[in-house]
């Protein structure tokens, strides 16, 4: 029995994981309405938005570098365009992903200077988003 798993699992590409992503209503509305539109789950845009987002992304978060303030000891750090704590017109979503894709996530994200894998998907659906209404 095991052995069928684990051969299910790599013909579907691996283990999945759940990543919640917070996104203002707004989007996750537009989300939603494409979903009923086309078909496609929150989980396939959210990786078309990463895909069509990427080489942009690392740009967009340069802009928004923390700001860095010297104290005696130790060097601080002031974000700068920050939302503050989830507001309340915030909802979140479930992303069904591959273990591998989260990785890949994770450094991506990372090496594009995003605050957290939150933030960057957060940004990049919503910029995807944006750009294709008219």
């Amino acid at each position: 029995m095991a052995d069928d798993e684990e051969s299910t699992r790599q013909k579907s590409g691996g283990a999945r994981r759940g990543v919640i992503v917070s996104l203002p209503r707004e989007i996750r509305d537009i989300m939603k309405q494409r979903g009923l539109d086309t078909g496609i789950t929150y989980t396939d845009l959210a990786l078309d938005a990463v895909e069509q987002q990427s080489d942009e992304l690392p740009e967009v978060f340069r802009a928004k570098t923390p700001t860095q303030r010297t104290g005696k000891i130790f060097a601080r750090t002031a974000y700068q365009s920050q939302r503050g704590s989830r507001q309340d017109d915030e909802v979140t979503i479930n992303l069904q992903l591959l273990a591998t894709d989260v990785d890949i996530l994770d450094r991506m994200w990372q090496e594009a200077g995003a605050r957290s894998r939150n933030h960057y998907l957060a940004t990049a659906i919503s910029r995807y988003l944006k750009s294709d209404q008219p």
